[in-house]
């Protein structure tokens, strides 16, 4: 499956979008990742309540290499994700599962900026100790 198949089947469920991230991409609805797809398989986040659902069909928990895990997110059934309807009902619940409720505040960032985090500037000094390969000296009271 191609994530662009995945993110057409989630069109009944409204704006969905994907950010990449290693080995996959998180799939998000109103800044909230619900979902993950990876290696052209789709996860949906689950809480104890949905898991059920998933460990009833014997789907599997998305890890991304042996041994890593477990994760709260398992991989969709082939019939639900045949049919878009069931596929939305079941995203809805994978978004309603997140610590977050799915909702954000209004008026709540999506995500930190890293251009403004520290604000102190030491950012700068970490990277230039990094394309230097060496420390800036301690700068000493006078």
């Amino acid at each position: 499956m191609e994530l662009d198949a995945a993110l057409d089947q989630l069109a009944t469920f409204g704006d969905v979008q994907a950010r990449p991230m290693p080995g996959g991409h998180g799939l998000a609805h109103d800044g909230v990742i619900f979902a993950i797809f990876n290696g052209g398989r789709l996860y949906f986040h689950t809480d104890d309540e949905s898991r059920a659902m998933y460990v009833e069909r014997r789907m599997e928990p998305f890890s991304p290499r042996p041994g890593a895990g477990p994760f709260r997110y398992y991989e969709v059934p082939v019939d639900v994700f045949g049919d878009p309807p069931t596929l939305a009902d079941w995203a809805r619940r994978a978004l309603d599962s997140r610590p977050s409720g799915g909702t954000r505040p209004a008026g709540k960032p999506t995500g930190r900026s890293r251009a403004a985090w520290p604000p102190d500037g030491t950012a700068e000094k970490v990277k230039s100790t990094r394309s230097s390969g060496v420390a800036p000296s301690p700068s000493r009271p006078g």
